[in-house]
């Protein structure tokens, strides 16, 4: 299959594929749109439904979750940012394609500096070998000062059968701690889930209310969405992310697996962006990657 290029409704999109899966590609974001069975068939990504939530997969870039009052400080002056970041609402370029890969770059702009007064260059990967999708973000520091940000993965996973019928089946086994939540900020308390200790978590829309789980060190690298009976199964990989999300609106039919390099604003955190958590410190003019992989049909661990 060739690349190809779409103009729809929901904006300008790239299509690569092979003999096992075809996947869209937002310029918009560099938001994967769908990924199908090669020979056609449902989208293992939600679908975006804007009354429940009209996300797919955003990138999350240059903070992950949210700022105090949705502000910060940086050199004693105050900017501006919403939730998650810019990166998702603005177009990428498409600067290389092919049959089963496609690369992506936003770069700063005189819209980005009046948020994020740094000068950057975010570029991300899309490339297809069988059934595994592999994800490379590329963070470039383009100033001559230390470049403060977070990336991180939102994808949500269609659950056509509900959120009951499915399963998290972890690499290693995990504590089942989860961070709480106080509104859209870290409380810097914690709470046990069920199962207290292991690497089978069946899923429940309760444990999603109020919002996400938030695993701040999680032992494993990688879990499988596993649906029970074992016939629906998505891998997903994050060697390079120190943090994971699973979040669903509750009850409804998706969940979002999501790797993340840096943390929400905590209730009493000081608002300065170098001293946000688990904010990364990029020297001037290196570049930082993160490696992330999706693989459709994997088999789950045990």
């Amino acid at each position: 299959m060739n690349e190809e290029k779409q103009n729809t409704g929901t904006g300008e999109r790239i299509r690569i594929g092979n003999s096992c899966l075809t996947v869209e590609i937002c310029l918009r974001g560099a938001e994967l749109y769908a990924v199908r069975p090669a020979e056609g068939g449902d989208s293992y990504l939600w679908s975006g439904d804007p009354s429940i939530w009209s996300g797919r997969a955003p990138i999350l870039f240059p903070i992950c979750g949210a700022l105090r009052e949705d502000t910060y400080m940086h050199e004693g002056v105050q900017y501006r940012m919403d939730k998650h970041g810019f990166a998702s609402g603005m177009r990428f370029e498409a600067v290389e394609t092919g049959r089963e890969h496609a690369v992506l770059r936003l770069e700063d702009s005189e819209t980005t500096r009046a948020m994020y007064p740094f000068s950057f260059a975010l570029t991300v990967r899309y490339a297809l070998a069988e059934r595994t999708l592999e994800v490379t973000y590329a963070v470039e520091n383009r100033g001559g000062e230390p470049l403060y940000y977070s990336i991180g993965a939102h994808e949500g996973f269609a659950l056509p059968e509900g959120v009951r019928a499915y399963e998290v089946h972890f690499d290693e086994r995990e504590d089942m701690t989860a961070a709480d939540l106080a509104g859209p900020y870290l409380a810097g308390t914690h709470r046990r889930i069920l199962p207290e200790d292991g690497r089978v978590l069946p899923l429940d829309p309760e444990q999603f209310v109020p919002d996400a789980l938030i695993f701040l060190a999680p032992a494993s690298r990688g879990l499988s969405l596993c649906r029970r009976d074992g016939t629906r199964v998505v891998r997903v990989e994050f060697p390079d992310f120190p943090h994971l999300l699973l979040w669903q609106v509750s009850g409804a039919p998706f969940l979002c697996v999501e790797p993340w390099s840096g943390l929400p604003d905590y209730t009493d955190s000081s608002g300065i962006l170098s001293e946000k958590p688990s904010i990364t410190v990029l020297a001037p003019h290196a570049t930082h990657q993160y490696r992330h992989r999706l693989i459709f049909g994997a088999q789950p661990t045990m």
